[in-house]
């Protein structure tokens, strides 16, 4: 009978914690491998022979693949779908759940759908944009109210640096109600009146990040 070797420290290593425990692979986070959650040994054992040998063209090819089938397994759309990514991300570092389509709510948190933006720009700040335009301010008005925005009582504003979030904010949606719907009552009456300039025929607004610190509470 053949006899069976003891494992060597670094597969043992290697095993326990993954491409992290490596002598050679040095990365700033561990890669745990768990055998009952589908992460295979022979899979990392061919990503760390290929990975040298790529360049950062075919290593962006591999990443973003693999994000698509993850994302594809659970169920989450394609996160590289308008802000899809940011979504899923945001859901996951705040506890919430994915929401399985594109329209609606983005995610769901402990009171229902809620309602997410997101911005790379040095201030915070949540635009909402694209609103239909009604054939009366009072239909206006409901479908705003009832249908696109007040329907969400959690609206979260969450300012990215690189991949990482750098801060995000909840508002209650009567303070986003009360910070839009002015704005929104301004340009539908110039629309109504053949005053407004801009191409785009839908209603937009924005809330700065002044409004969003004294109305609203940071979460992270």
């Amino acid at each position: 009978m053949m006899e069976m070797k003891k494992p060597t420290s670094h597969l043992l290593d290697f095993l326990k914690y993954g491409i992290a425990s490596h002598p050679v692979y040095k990365l700033a986070h561990p890669c745990p491998i768990r055998w009952g959650e589908g992460l295979l040994l022979t899979h990392t054992k061919t990503f760390l022979k290929e990975m040298p040998t790529l360049t950062p063209e075919q290593k962006y090819r591999k990443l973003y693949e693999s994000l698509y089938r993850l994302c594809e397994k659970e169920g989450w759309g394609d996160p590289f779908s308008y802000a899809r990514s940011r979504e899923i991300h945001m859901a996951g570092l705040l506890g919430h759940t994915v929401a399985d389509d594109y329209s609606g709510a983005d995610a769901y948190d402990e009171e229902g759908g809620c309602e997410y933006k997101s911005t790379i720009a040095d201030k915070i700040n949540a635009t909402y944009n694209g609103i239909s335009v009604q054939d009366s301010w009072e239909e206006q008005e409901r479908y705003v109210v009832e249908e696109k925005i007040g329907n969400y009582r959690n609206h979260y504003y969450a300012r990215y640096e690189g991949g990482k979030v750098a801060e995000v904010w909840k508002l209650k949606y009567w303070d986003v109600l009360k910070a839009i719907l002015p704005r929104i009552k301004k340009q539908y009456k110039a629309i109504q009146d053949g005053t407004r300039t801009s191409k785009d025929p839908r209603i937009g607004a924005i809330i700065s990040q002044g409004y969003i610190y004294e109305h609203g509470v940071k979460v992270i």
